[in-house]
């Protein structure tokens, strides 16, 4: 649902999908921004220090990351695509 609306640089920018890094797969990545989403599902819940962890080593590589649950891009698409605009061009990018 959420690679439909970033698909094609709908956005304004390229993502990828399921980009390969280290030892990490990102769910979508645009490289231009160096902007990495996640999506959790119900198992995030018991994995929230592997996560921070993943997050902190993203952070090395100059990254930001942001992190949506399922039910959130399955409840309000809107809400999450004006979200990642908003990370995507703000100007202390």
């Amino acid at each position: 649902m959420l690679w439909k609306k970033l698909q094609k640089s709908q956005l304004g920018v390229k993502f990828r999908r399921q980009y390969g890094l280290g030892p990490y797969i990102l769910d979508f990545y645009c490289p231009e921004k160096k902007l990495a989403i996640e999506l959790d599902g119900s198992i995030h819940k018991r994995k929230k220090d592997l996560d921070e962890y993943r997050t902190r080593t993203l952070h090395i590589y100059k990254m930001k990351v942001i992190r949506f649950w399922n039910s959130e891009v399955e409840n309000d698409i809107n809400k999450v695509i004006k979200k990642i605009i908003t990370t995507l061009f703000n100007s202390h990018s």
